[in-house]
């Protein structure tokens, strides 16, 4: 009597239960039973949940999964596909790894050089622009002070490198050579970036605050307390590799608009639980994260990049109505449990401008926009 069970509930109950909801649900067909096993044990850690939370749960596992199906990562991936618990969630993340996999299969080989640089090297390490056979390529120069390289938790956080340097060179599978692009990314913007998350380096907690209605709502402070449990400690050389080809891949997507759907699915981070609030916060001495007052985006005076970024997910949105769905949702929680708007806005302008498009999903968070600043105001 499956069809009278939740969703959620038929996708942990057992192997064949969580398919016929994949089937039912995304149209995603698999038999993929290590798949299934890695996500039931997942799902069942999130213990006892109520209507509503299972509901959430499911809903977000499911828009994840899409996301990642819909760029080629598929559940015979498994064993490069994380399963991570936030708040009363399970988000579905794909490593570097199975990304290459879903490039492989379009047609694509992408080979990564990515370096850790550590302080004593930040001037003689570097990728060096040449141009050979009427095309520009990058030639690694690295005259090694500090031949120690190796990537942990304690040496990000100390500060041991200055900085991450990255160069993807993506082929046909007859080998021709289509770009070679490269990036960096110092030490501080790293750790700047692990904050955004409940599984970054550092431990959050919640404080209550008012807003300028007059509601109290709450904030997530990050603490200067190392969190050793969390994804970005013990993954850490994953965490920081994911995180520099998300930022070259911007360069390879608009020279290889086939590879779109592939890198949005690798590039987009799923979000935490943020309207889980511990019933008592922890008092400790707190760091807010540092404003960002420059790049902020303006929904009136969008550069050329950001009106190619809205018109792409404008696209993704038409192909996946719940991902439009899913994302107006996440945009209300974020904004009901106190994230800064201009935080949003520079985070999700794309997703703003289209879900403002829709009469359906717009005053899920039209109210937010309606007075004050420019952005407020959402004038797309």
């Amino acid at each position: 009597m499956a069809n009278n069970m939740s969703v959620y509930a038929q996708m942990t109950a057992d192997s064949p239960s969580l398919f016929g909801v994949l089937n039912r649900e995304i149209g995603m067909h698999t038999a993929c039973v290590p798949f299934a096993n890695k996500a039931i044990d997942a799902l069942k850690t999130l213990g006892t949940l109520s209507q509503d939370e299972a509901r959430k749960a499911a809903n977000v596992f499911l828009d994840n999964l899409q996301t990642l199906a819909q760029g080629g990562i598929v559940p015979e991936d498994h064993d490069k596909i994380d399963f991570i618990k936030r708040g009363k969630t399970i988000t579905v993340s794909a490593r570097v790894e199975a990304f290459y996999r879903a490039a492989a299969r379009k047609g694509y080989r992408i080979t990564d050089t990515i370096i850790a640089v550590p302080k004593e090297d930040k001037d003689t390490t570097y990728f060096e622009e040449n141009f050979y056979n009427g095309d520009f390529i990058y030639i690694l120069r690295d005259r090694r002070f500090n031949p120690d390289r190796n990537i942990t938790a304690e040496r990000v956080t100390g500060n041991y490198f200055a900085k991450y340097i990255c160069r993807l060179d993506v082929t046909d599978l007859s080998g021709k050579r289509l770009v070679m692009i490269t990036c960096e990314i110092s030490n501080e913007e790293l750790l700047t970036i692990s904050k955004t998350s409940e599984q970054g380096f550092y431990k959050a907690v919640w404080q209550k605050y008012t807003d300028k209605y007059g509601k109290e709502k709450n904030k997530k402070v990050i603490t200067e307390e190392l969190n050793p449990d969390s994804f970005w400690s013990k993954w850490t050389g994953e965490m920081v590799n994911k995180t520099i080809i998300r930022r070259a891949l911007k360069r390879v997507k608009e020279v290889l608009p086939e590879l779109k759907e592939t890198i949005y699915a690798f590039e987009k981070e799923p979000e935490e639980d943020v309207a889980t609030v511990p019933e008592k916060v922890i008092d400790i001495p707190a760091i807010e994260e540092p404003e960002k007052h420059q790049n902020n985006v303006n929904l009136n005076k969008l550069t050329a990049d950001q009106r190619a970024d809205a018109a792409e997910t404008l696209e993704l949105f038409k192909a996946n109505p719940k991902l439009a769905q899913g994302k107006a949702e996440e945009i209300k929680a974020a904004l009901e449990n106190g994230k800064p708007l201009q935080d949003v806005i520079n985070e999700e302008y794309a997703a703003i401008l289209n879900i403002k498009r829709s009469k359906k999903l717009w005053p899920l968070i039209s109210e937010y926009f309606k007075e004050g600043s420019d952005n407020e105001k959402g004038k797309a």
